[in-house]
């Protein structure tokens, strides 16, 4: 039986986590051949009302389970922890518990307690023997390991998979995406991208052929190829051109890699947007208007030359920040049209908040810029 899916994720991209939910909680136990002889479940009897949101006063292994079952499927996973974990706690033997650990290690991941949800998923996979059952679960514990920082476990559990399980598209797209973020956060950015390529070259090959389930994954991948790019524009820094070769040409050479890699990075941003899957493409577009953010305050932030005077650096400043405003028009139109497309599809995540901030945040600097330069018309006046 197919279970909810928390993909693997960047710590800073965890509020899309849910968005690929296809792998869900165990049902109850199916109904056994009659035993020759018969065996019931223990039921406990209380005074009083017990530390359930139901206040039972008597109740079985199955009643926990189904209630728990019930509160997980209906996101209330607080609720759902307290049943899964008293029928551990009170009913251990029973033929619930296995199926309990899975269905509580989904629980208090989804509640944030990853190292106590890893625990819950190794107690499953340590007993269990069907084959799909601990694909699944393995995907479970793939992402505690995420969640708690322990990357190079995901690459290995990742990678191990990989290589030696045959696995469906779906499933082959999932693991390559997971262990290329694991690649991802330990810093081997070409095997990562290695991954993501390959996630890539299987969902289209599987849309040729109508087997597409969603877009989840393959907008994933090409999200971490864009951060990839995102990475080497952010790593090549501007300087202050020195003596010898002419300033102006310096600089111009300087603006034209920056650019280059600017453009790398948003036309690999353009393509997740034009997948169409909602999450991923708001984070995109708030990326988008990030690149442009950057460029703008890192040539502000550029040393003014030594042999100015101070009216002249002052001056500079000043004609640097009217020069540069175009950056910002365009980071405030990239950021105006994300906000556009998340209202029209619904979404509604941690970037659609990002980008509200900085869209307030570059129209307070452009309306700076635009009294900056309706001071110096009106002196020139």
């Amino acid at each position: 039986m197919r279970r909810l899916v928390v993909p693997i994720t960047l710590v800073l991209f965890s509020a899309l986590t849910g968005c690929a939910s296809q792998r869900a909680a165990h049902k109850a136990p199916a109904d056994p051949p009659p035993p020759k002889q018969l065996k019931l479940e223990p039921v406990k009897v209380v005074a009083n009302a017990p530390d359930t949101p139901d206040a039972l006063e008597f109740y079985d292994a199955e009643t926990l389970f189904k209630r728990g079952q019930e509160f997980l499927e209906g996101r209330y996973y607080t609720d759902a922890r307290t049943y899964f974990q008293k029928l551990l706690d009170e009913f251990p033997e029973s033929s619930y518990a296995h199926d309990a650990h899975y269905n509580l290690g989904i629980a208090l991941l989804e509640s944030g307690d990853a190292a106590n949800a890893l625990s819950h998923f190794d107690a499953y996979l340590a007993t269990e023997q069907d084959d799909k059952n601990i694909l699944d679960a393995t995907f479970k514990r793939g992402a505690s390991l995420s969640m708690m920082g322990r990357y190079q476990d995901v690459v290995t559990l990742f990678d191990t998979m990989l290589r030696e399980r045959d696995l469906d598209t779906h499933d082959r797209m999932e693991a390559l995406v997971d262990a290329g973020i694991g690649h991802y956060m330990t810093g081997d950015h070409a095997t990562a991208e290695h991954r993501f390529q390959e996630a890539v070259k299987i969902h289209k090959s599987a849309e040729k052929e109508g087997r597409v389930e969603n877009s989840y994954f393959y907008a994933q991948s090409l999200f971490y190829l864009a951060e990839i790019e995102r990475v080497e524009y952010s790593a090549y820094k501007l300087k202050l051109p020195t003596a010898g070769k002419n300033v102006q040409e310096q600089m111009a050479d300087q603006l034209e890699a920056k650019c280059e890699r600017l453009l790398r990075a948003q036309y690999k941003f353009l393509q997740v947007i034009r997948t169409g899957h909602a999450g991923w493409a708001s984070a995109s577009g708030y990326k988008v208007g990030q690149l442009y953010e950057e460029l703008h305050d890192d040539m502000v932030k550029l040393p003014v030359p030594p042999e100015l005077t101070p009216d002249q650096a002052d001056l500079y400043r000043r004609e640097l920040r009217k020069k540069v405003a175009i950056l910002v028009r365009k980071a405030i139109k990239t950021y105006e049209t994300t906000i556009n497309m998340a209202r029209r599809t619904g979404a509604d995540n941690v970037w659609v908040g990002k980008t509200e901030q900085s869209l307030q945040r570059m129209q307070d600097l452009l309306k700076e810029t635009d009294d900056l330069e309706r001071d110096d018309a009106r002196l020139s006046g």
